[in-house]
């Protein structure tokens, strides 16, 4: 009987979007819970947390016990039999009634692959790895190779739907890179490769995209990168060779659309023929080129940054990344 109602309680955990999970590690900045499966890595739905519309903006609040616990890929992860929905969940801004629940975590790839994931997204949100990335959360080192991001609803990107500063900063990604794969979403807006729309705070630095289709029927704001920068969202020293299938408005190389406030592009590269994108939103910082075509195959592998820029130096520019 006891096993029984064990049983039952983990089906309903599972059935409400939760993941019972035993860490190794204790979510600490020196002891992050390990990451070893894919199983694990949907646990960090576990950890996002909700926000209602109607207090943001309305500093300072409390943190919530969810920020700043810490999470580390052990190896590289393939998800092929697994079909998530995004963790965390946003709803629209212009509902003073709706909620947000935000990842505010930290996680290190460590130099690691999460391959073949599939994420279906909502009919009225988003479609991504993370639906909210917020109050200082931060990704960091790890590949996302072959995943497949659908949406019918809002926009579509391989890491995070958007980010938002709820009384902290925004979001941090870093040393992030895309490979493979499809993203697409309907008729909604925002499609991007890493991320669709960044701001209050929020930093994308030496992340790339490379071979990922982005498709949409019709859809405004479309990119390699992100689809919207706004507020005082910063991106740096990042490139994308990504074939864009967009029918719509603002559609750039690496970046859509500059919204409202100081957004800074910096460092920004984009190849003309392979996205078939001739212009970007970032007229200062981003310049597109000819020669980002898919590198040599087995010549770049674990974040070989060193590598692959060299081989980019040779062929057209310069491009800084630091290495970890």
């Amino acid at each position: 009987m006891k096993r029984f109602i064990l049983l039952l309680l983990s089906c309903l955990l599972l059935a409400s979007g939760s993941y019972a999970t035993t860490w190794d590690g204790n979510g600490s900045v020196g002891d992050a819970y390990i990451i070893d499966d894919c199983n694990k890595l949907q646990s960090m739905e576990n950890y996002t947390y909700e926000v209602y519309l109607a207090n943001m903006g309305n500093a300072p609040r409390a943190r919530h016990a969810s920020q700043n616990i810490y999470f580390e890929l052990e190896n590289d992860i393939d998800c092929t039999t697994i079909s998530s929905a995004p963790f965390g969940d946003f709803n629209s801004i212009s509902s003073a009634s709706g909620s947000n629940q935000h990842f505010a975590g930290h996680l290190d790839g460590n130099g690691h692959y999460i391959r073949n994931l599939s994420i279906h997204g909502q009919l009225s949100g988003e479609g991504a790895m993370f639906a909210v990335l917020a109050d200082g959360g931060s990704v960091r080192n790890v590949g996302l190779i072959d995943f497949n991001i659908w949406n019918i609803g809002f926009g579509a990107a391989a890491l995070v739907f958007e980010t938002l500063d709820t009384g902290f900063d925004g979001g941090h990604v870093e040393n992030v890179f895309v490979r493979g794969g499809h993203i697409a979403t309907g008729s909604g807006i925002d499609v991007a490769g890493i991320m669709s729309r960044a701001q209050s705070d929020t930093n994308i630095v030496n992340c790339y995209v490379e071979d990922t289709v982005l498709e949409a029927r019709a859809a405004n704001f479309g990119g390699g990168i992100v689809a919207r920068i706004v507020d005082d969202a910063n991106i740096f020293h990042s490139y994308s060779n990504a074939p864009v299938s967009i029918n719509g408005a603002d559609i750039g190389g690496v970046v859509g659309d500059i919204g409202l406030g100081s957004p800074t592009c910096n460092g920004l590269y984009w190849d003309t023929e392979t996205s078939g994108v001739p212009t970007d939103a970032c007229i200062t910082g981003s310049t597109g080129k000819t020669c980002l075509k898919t590198f040599p195959p087995g010549m770049l592998a674990h974040f070989e940054f060193k590598v692959r820029i060299e081989f980019i130096e040779h062929c057209c520019f310069q491009l800084f990344f630091s290495l970890f």
